[in-house]
């Protein structure tokens, strides 16, 4: 078989991607529009590929009465999960920069754990998911509630003993100036007889 004789007479085909006029157009169907407007409100992550696949299905659809309207809600939605999925990566290298190694935490960190904690808590449960070494974070975090509950505890027992020793001092003084009056009295009684 030769080689050159069939590369002679084989045609060639460009890329698709060579040519960006010849796309098919599409069809933005019924269930479409209705999977745009199931959206929820408080996208995720999850939605990702949901809503990248639906907005290039409507770039390359053909026009349609509300296809900018679309469009636009399709395009704040990438935006939204991006930043999102942007928060998930910042809150991931904040852990492993600011919190590792969690065995040299102390109380000084604690408004940074307690910042990383809020902006967990901020995110759904889906996305809280994609967050690395959380379990780490829990017990850095149930450690310093700890340690500064110890603290706290410690003050207020401080303040206690101390509030308590001086009414105990102020007590005996008072019950021995109180003796030494009455003794007073007592020999002066004595003295008059």
């Amino acid at each position: 078989m030769d080689i050159y004789k069939i590369a002679d007479t084989t045609p060639v085909i460009e890329s698709p991607a060579d040519d960006s006029d010849d796309l098919p157009l599409l069809s933005f169907s019924l269930s479409d529009r209705a999977a745009v407007d199931a959206l929820p409100e408080r996208l995720t992550t999850e939605q990702y590929v949901t809503v990248t696949t639906l907005l290039d299905k409507l770039q390359q659809s053909e026009d349609f009465d509300g296809k900018e309207q679309y469009l636009q809600k399709l395009i704040a939605a990438k935006q939204e999960i991006a930043a999102i999925q942007a928060e998930i990566d910042r809150l991931n290298r904040d852990i492993k920069e600011k919190l590792y190694p969690f065995d040299r935490i102390g109380l000084g960190d604690k408004k940074t754990v307690d910042g990383v904690v809020a902006r967990y808590l901020s995110l759904s449960a889906y996305d809280r998911t994609k967050i690395e070494r959380w379990e780490d974070v829990v017990k850095t975090k149930t450690k310093l509630d700890n340690l500064e509950r110890g603290i706290v505890i410690g003050v207020v027992l401080s303040v206690i003993a101390a509030g308590t020793t001086v009414f105990l001092l102020y007590r005996i003084r008072r019950r021995k100036h109180q003796k030494e009056r009455e003794m007073e009295e007592l020999a002066a009684a004595y003295r008059d007889e």
